[in-house]
């Protein structure tokens, strides 16, 4: 019986492959995230990669969207896939032309759901942090995470810090293209942000969290590895004993 199904999935699996021009570590990826493509049609596949193609996006793009989220293949395309490319439009405010690059930069966009996540966060940008709506869908272009991350654990602690601690606003470094919302707040954003006040340096969070610990240290604090690491430690153990 197994040497039965290997015999079946085999194929099916180079078929997947070729078609998409995967690497063998990504379709691994792929059937492991969604073992039930070995088992979908081709017609059910082709339709979706169609869907993806008519919004323009290129094949680099679409290699995204598939192994990072290969669910998209069993959502409908009318009642689901549509939907999300409409409100990426119509109610975050992306240009048509920019919405590939938002999808492949965020590819689990698609399966979000529109009433219980991605409207609630366009609300929250709107009316909870007061940015125009030319402004949201300029953080959308460039971090679509903004739609993805939690709100009260994730995004509201950040911006409190941003705007409390570090003096500064969405404007001064998200919407300069800042990728301050991708890192963790209490593993990089505030070390770095006390180390450098530890040394009498003020620097802007677009500036000091890119590089990494070395660098930072190095360059951004004149400073070394060990001194910066040596901070962290002891910072995080008085944490611990607070």
């Amino acid at each position: 019986r197994r040497s039965s199904d290997l015999e079946h999935v085999a194929p099916r699996i180079e078929q997947i492959r070729d078609k998409f021009g995967l690497p063998t570590d990504r379709t691994a990826r792929l059937i492991l995230q969604m073992p039930q493509v070995l088992t979908l049609s081709w017609d059910t596949i082709n339709i979706r990669i169609d869907f993806l193609k008519s919004i323009g996006m290129r094949s680099s793009q679409m290699v995204r969207v598939i192994t990072n989220a290969p669910q998209v293949f069993q959502l409908s395309v009318d009642e689901s896939l549509k939907e999300k490319v409409r409100f990426l439009t119509d109610e975050a405010g992306i240009d048509k032309d920019d919405v590939p690059v938002v999808i492949a930069k965020l590819p689990r966009i698609l399966t979000y759901s529109i009433d219980n996540g991605l409207r609630k966060k366009i609300t929250y940008w709107r009316e909870e942090i007061g940015l125009a709506p030319h402004e949201v869908a300029q953080l959308v272009r460039m971090c679509p995470m903004a739609l993805s991350l939690d709100i009260d654990k994730n995004i509201a602690p950040k911006i409190r810090f941003l705007y409390d601690e570090a003096n500064e606003t969405l404007q001064d470094t998200v919407l300069r293209g800042s990728s301050f919302l991708m890192y963790s707040l209490e593993g990089r954003i505030r070390p770095r942000f006390e180390f450098l006040r530890s040394k009498n340096i003020q620097k802007s969070v677009s500036v000091y969290l890119v590089p990494d610990d070395k660098t930072f240290a190095e360059k951004v604090c004149k400073s070394n590895l060990a001194e910066y690491q040596a901070f962290v430690r002891e910072k995080r153990w008085k944490t611990a004993l607070a």
